[in-house]
């Protein structure tokens, strides 16, 4: 058994999409299920694309010292592949073929519906902001005051997602980058969304689980675990906030009941 936020909140909020998102990941590659999960959207595929590029822009870093000038220029383009990429790898599926792993293809596409330009536009300048925030926010100057050797991995779009255990459980624990800064530990996780009161709230309860990851898996006391969702539509100061020791032992509860709610509602679906 597994656990994870974005399944949590689909259990909780819809049931319908619960199984629909999670429970095809079991059936074989090309089974037609399968491949549906996998369709997306223009905003989802744009809030992959900022990820991907600031992960680049820190590995530039890592060997370069500096992050790359272009960086927004880069995301555009990266944005504009995926899109572009969309009607070649429907048309595959539609004659059968396997999509390429890890790719993109659309629900415009599948489903033969004109996707609004205005929707394309909006996502390229989403994109562009999001990364020109990130690039003047304070929370790059402390990240870079760090130092790499202080970082936690950067994450590649194959990698499997950061994860822990309780007990027999597996937890998955998906943070953007973590960091050590005079004996403290900071947990960030970058938004492409609005800081509405729902995603703020989301938020909260992500980064819980995320302090949970920092003390169970890498041992830190809480009141040594700083937390930070970065909102990148607007231009962030430097904020971390401390996740009290009774909010990480209420997320490890919630995730045992509800993983153990899961479970019993699995069993009783027909083989």
């Amino acid at each position: 058994m597994s656990w994870s936020y974005t399944r949590s909140y689909a259990y909780n909020t819809c049931r319908r999409q619960f199984f629909y998102e999670y429970f095809p990941k079991y059936e074989k590659y090309d089974a037609v299920a399968y491949m549906l999960k996998n369709l997306s959207a223009p905003e989802l595929i744009a809030g992959q694309v900022v990820d991907w590029s600031i992960n680049g822009a820190l590995e530039n870093f890592i060997e370069h010292g500096e992050l790359p000038e272009d960086l927004a220029e880069r995301g555009i383009h990266a944005f504009r592949r995926v899109i572009a990429a969309s009607e070649r790898i429907v048309a595959g599926m539609k004659a059968g073929r396997r999509p390429p792993r890890q790719s993109q293809p659309l629900h415009s596409d599948y489903y033969g519906y004109p996707l609004p330009k205005d929707k394309l536009a909006y996502c390229e300048q989403l994109v562009q902001d999001c990364l020109y925030n990130f690039e003047v926010s304070e929370v790059v100057d402390h990240l870079i005051k760090a130092k790499p050797d202080r970082w936690g991995k950067i994450k590649k779009p194959t990698d499997y997602p950061p994860h822990f255990r309780l007990g027999e459980l597996i937890v998955y624990a998906n943070y953007d980058i973590y960091f050590e800064l005079d004996d403290c530990l900071y947990i960030i996780d970058w938004k492409t969304a609005r800081p509405t009161e729902q995603n703020v709230e989301k938020a909260r309860q992500q980064l819980s689980v995320y302090a949970l990851y920092g003390h169970e898996h890498l041992h830190y006391p809480p009141e040594r675990i700083y937390v930070q969702a970065v909102w990148l539509q607007q231009i962030s100061r430097w904020n971390p906030s401390i996740v009290m020791s009774e909010a990480i032992g209420a997320a490890r509860q919630t995730i045992a009941t509800e993983s153990a709610e899961q479970y019993a509602l699995v069993m009783t679906l027909p083989p």
